[in-house]
């Protein structure tokens, strides 16, 4: 199960935070879905979800390098 998958990297990662990450990948999917129901193709919804991964895993490496 993806959620599970989720939860057990994000506790060997960082050791904690498996039910935020869990919450988070629950609330990703219920926008997913409404933007299925839409009419949004899911290739449109993982292609905005890599792009804000990845605009979010450079604002953290900014704030780590400010540090």
């Amino acid at each position: 199960m993806l959620l599970d998958l989720i939860s057990k990297t994000t506790d060997n990662e960082v050791g904690d935070g498996t039910t935020s990450a869990v919450v988070l990948a629950g609330a990703l999917l219920e926008h997913a879905e409404a933007l299925v129901l839409q009419d949004v193709h899911p290739t449109i919804i993982v292609d905005g979800y890599r792009k804000a991964g990845r605009k979010a895993k450079e604002f953290l490496d900014q704030i780590a390098d400010n540090e």
